[in-house]
């Protein structure tokens, strides 16, 4: 805003110089429009001339005051005070800023006169001030400062000056710093005569550098950092090597951190935008900035052709659509007009839709008639480094998929060239199944197959591959040997669901096999959610570690099973049906439920054949509707029960 009040319009710039974070004072030097504002301090610098061309190194400005028959070397201009003479201007602050007792001596200049890196200039002495600390600086006057501590001789300079006195300035610096018109300054040289230099600190960060080429064209660079996701940073060495990789024979750090800024107004746009992703999230102000600026006015003709983005690397079949834009002869923007021609050797164009067809270097030319025309650079790779296979909607990578029979999934791929992404699309890469899993389409829709199975989606850009397991699986509780509408089809399912009974295998839950007593106490542990026994079982033949080891161990500590005796639990013998009553009935007791029951076992004619022990199980199992007669008038207290038969009792139970 301010350079546009003055006349200037800006294109570009970058932040400056380090600086005292509490007053915004720059360490190194300044120059204005060829005025000297702050000397050097012995640091590095980047100075501009006059044609915009550069100079980095060190101004190495020297001040001289001759007064009182003496010349004294100032220790700077516009910097703190410290033990000899500080000339002061009104571009440091309103005020000297000084906390210590000394001398201020108030200068003037005639009329046009200033300051600049290589010049001699005469002040007269308006008034001698003994001043406490700080004292205020006239506008368009100097204060020639020292303190109370300073050294005899310089004193006595003090002593013998009067008002109406010459006090003569002399300005020197080095060589090519003299017709500088701009500069800021810098704490660290990075490259000097084209060799990289030495003494960097470590670490990374967010970073700001300024470079001249053998060819005088100078170099405006930043990279972020210190945001996770997005840049980690660079370390000095670091940008020290990439300056020289662009070509650079001398570079200069910039401050860095979150004062790293990078702001342009892009060809054939009107508004100035933020490049970079500063660390703090938006822009720091700081002490100076370098700008780019133009004094000439926009004559609103198109001149020139420009294209975005910039560049793009993509993969063979990868699409884009270009933008065209227009500026004028010098740079401002203007309508683009309606017969731009769009080209390029890597694809072809459909209304104006660029798909790449072959793998290469190249570019996308816009022409027009009479203008000048404007390129995009092009990498089509046919290789990528690495493919990376997602799930459309969610954008979550996967490496495995555990999907039901019958499901689909839209899947998409990325792919990364020299850890940068690359335009794609689904179409870009190969895809294929591995195994009777199911099928895939070129977009990456995967259709499950009706049935279970293991197998690969292989997913394939050039030389590079990129594989995601599958296992296909029936839904919990369904199995290819249970139809559905069979009796025990609803109950199979429900103790599936649950994750309470199992199949023997992925596909198939033998409902017509016969239950285990190691088995059936192992469900009821499921059920009452998988607890961890405080001893083992105590049973001969229930070896510890097996499947069914905790399950028979809560089961006889909570005196649910007995065993046939202390030492033979039968952990593989088919369980009973009067042995399946009376286990369920001591874990509905255990659970608090009342089990009494004065049920008639009249209507069974095999009654006088159920043993002692299970009686009343059996009573309260049938006045509950879990166990019915294998027939109206037939229990079979001793008859085996299947996984069908079990998974309906259990279900009946559970459902109360």
């Amino acid at each position: 805003k301010l350079l546009n009040e003055q006349g200037y319009y800006v294109v570009g710039g970058i932040n400056g110089d380090y600086y005292n974070t509490w007053d915004f004072q720059p360490l190194g030097i300044v120059v204005s429009g060829g005025e000297l504002i702050t000397t050097d301090s012995g640091f590095q610098g980047v100075g501009f001339y006059e044609d915009g061309s550069a100079i980095i190194g060190k101004p190495a400005v020297v001040m001289k005051a001759s007064f009182s028959g003496e010349t004294y070397q100032l220790d700077a201009m516009n910097k703190a005070r410290l033990t000899g003479y500080t000339l002061y201007s009104s571009d440091y602050a309103a005020m000297t800023r000084n906390s210590e007792p000394g001398w201020d001596i108030v200068l003037s200049l005639p009329e046009d006169t200033v300051i600049t890196t290589s010049c001699e200039v005469e002040f007269t002495v308006e008034e001698i001030i003994e001043s406490e600390g700080a004292v205020s600086i006239p506008d368009s006057k100097y204060i020639l400062s020292l303190p109370e501590s300073a050294d005899e001789w310089r004193r006595g300079g003090v002593e013998r000056l009067s008002v109406g006195d010459t006090v003569k300035l002399t300005v020197t610096c080095a060589e090519g710093w003299e017709d500088v018109q701009w500069a800021v300054g810098t704490l660290y040289r990075l490259i000097e005569d084209g060799e990289i230099c030495s003494g960097f600190e470590a670490g990374a960060a967010s970073r700001t550098a300024v470079g001249v080429r053998e060819d005088g064209s100078v170099i405006f660079y930043t990279v972020d950092g210190r945001q996770p996701g997005l840049s980690v940073g660079a370390s000095m060495q670091q940008v020290a090597e990439r300056m020289q990789e662009l070509g650079c024979v001398d570079a200069v750090l910039m401050d860095g951190g979150g004062s790293t800024t990078l702001n342009l107004v892009r060809p054939g746009e009107s508004a100035i935008s933020q490049i970079n992703s500063p660390s703090d999230g938006k822009q720091r102000s700081v002490t100076n900035y370098i700008m780019l600026v133009s004094t000439e006015l926009p004559d609103g003709e198109a001149a020139r052709l420009v294209l975005y983005p910039y560049s793009a690397r993509l993969l063979p079949g990868a699409q884009l659509t270009p933008e065209v834009k227009a500026t004028d002869s010098v740079g401002f923007a203007v309508r683009a007009p309606e017969n731009v021609r769009l080209s390029s050797e890597l694809g072809s164009f459909e209304s104006g839709v660029f798909t790449a067809e072959k793998a290469g270097n190249g570019v996308i030319t816009a022409s027009a008639s009479g203008l000048e025309s404007g390129e995009m650079e092009l990498l089509v790779v046919e290789t990528p480094d690495s493919i990376t296979v997602s799930e459309q909607e969610s954008g979550r990578e996967r490496t495995e998929l555990t999907m039901l029979v019958g499901e689909s999934i839209d899947l998409t791929a990325s792919a990364v060239y020299q850890h940068l992404p690359l335009t794609v699309r689904d179409e870009c890469f190969t895809w294929e199944v591995e195994g009777e899993i199911g099928e895939i389409d070129e977009q990456g829709l995967f259709t499950a197959a009706e049935t279970p199975g293991e197998g690969k989606i292989i997913v394939t850009a050039g030389e590079t591959v990129a594989e995601v397991t599958v296992k296909i699986s029936y839904p919990a509780g369904v199995y290819s040997d249970v139809a559905e509408g069979t009796w025990y089809y609803d109950a199979v399912k429900a103790m599936g669901e649950q994750g309470y009974m199992t199949g023997v295998t992925e596909t198939e839950f033998a409902p017509d096999s016969n239950m285990t007593r190691a088995m059936f106490v192992t469900l009821l542990w499921r059920i009452e959610g998988s607890p961890a026994p405080e001893t083992e079982s105590g049973f001969a033949d229930v070896e510890a570690g097996q499947w069914y080891s905790d399950a028979v161990a809560w089961a006889a500590e909570n005196s649910l099973v007995n065993g046939y005796d202390a030492q033979t639990f039968g952990i593989s013998d088919s369980i009973s049906r009067e042995q399946m009553a009376a286990l369920l009935m001591r874990y509905a007791a255990w659970k608090g439920e009342d089990v009494a029951s004065e049920q008639s076992l009249d209507v069974f004619a095999d009654r006088d054949s159920i043993s002692d022990y299970a009686v009343d199980a059996v009573r309260w199992a049938v006045e509950r509707g879990l166990i019915k007669g294998m027939s109206d008038t037939e229990f079979a207290p001793k008859g085996t029960a299947s996984r069908a038969q079990v998974a309906v009792l259990l279900d009946r139970f559970l459902a109360g």
